[in-house]
Formats: C-alpha cells, structure tokens, sequence
C-alpha cells in the first residue's frame, strides 16, 4: 500500500474518485446553512483531480505550467513556473481548504438529527485533506534530475 501512496497518479484518481464521492454524500445530506462552502470545496476539489489528470495523461504539465496567467502571476518569469510547482502549491491549498470542510461537515453533522450524510462527508473530508497533503509532499519532493538521470541511464544501457 505505500508503494501506491508515493505514485502521483494514485493519488490523482483516489483524489478524484473522493471528492466525488464527497459530492455525493452532501447532495444526499438534507440542506444546512453553510453546506454551500463545502460543496464549493468538493467541487474545487473534483475539478482539479479532473485537471490534473487529464493534463498528467496527455503528457501537457509544462505546456500547462506556461500558461498566460500564471506566468503573469509569477512577474513574467518563465524559470519558476512549472508544473511541480504549481501542482504543489495547488494541492497544498486544497488539502487546507478540505480539512476546513472536514470541520464544517462534522460540524453540520452534530447539529443535525439526520447528520449521517454530513458524518460520512467529514470523512471524505479529512481523506481528501490527506490525500492532497500527501501530493503535495511529492511534488515538493519530486526532482527535475531525477527523470534526466532515468534518460541517461537509458543512454548508457546501448553502449
């Protein structure tokens, strides 16, 4: 199981299929005053995975990293706007905003006689927070020589 936990893939699809699965559980749960900001992060949540897989599967993460706006955003500097980067920053600021959902939700899930939905969705939450800590660690983790040196050893092995 740990081996699946350091893929960014893994945890891409887990992050995707959690925060739908998020979805879910608020869309069954019956309507409070403040599940609009947790059915606002699940659905940040769920585009993201979504972006970010589909970026990852079609082999885009550099042509996405120098889009406009966030080369804008980083002053004009192309140098420090890559994908690691922006995915590490991304995954870092949901994983915050999951587990202030997680608060919400276990917080609409004591205050409400039917709060099982709004219990489940506390746990998908706090999953949804780790899983996007735990990508978070790795792209910060993640080193542009280490896929050189996986090149150069394919180099080496015709010789």
């Amino acid at each position: 199981m740990a081996i699946f936990i350091q893929h960014p893939m893994f945890i891409r699809i887990a992050s995707m299929l959690l925060s739908l699965t998020l979805l879910l559980c608020l869309s069954a749960a019956p309507p409070l005053n403040g599940v609009g900001a947790s059915v606002f992060i699940a659905l940040a949540s769920l585009v993201f995975a979504s972006v970010a897989l589909c970026v990852t599967i079609g082999n885009l993460q550099e042509n996405f990293a120098r889009f406009f706006l966030f080369v804008y955003l980083a002053g004009g500097n192309e140098d420090i706007v890559n994908w690691k980067n922006l995915e590490y920053s991304a995954s870092l600021s949901l994983s915050l905003c999951n587990f202030v959902g997680m608060i919400l939700n276990w917080g609409l899930a004591l205050t409400n006689e039917h709060g099982g939905p709004y219990g489940a969705g506390a746990f998908f939450s706090f999953m949804l927070s780790v899983m996007y800590l735990a990508g978070a660690i790795i792209a910060l983790n993640t080193d542009d020589a280490e896929e050189a040196e996986t090149l150069h050893l394919s180099a080496y092995e015709h010789l």
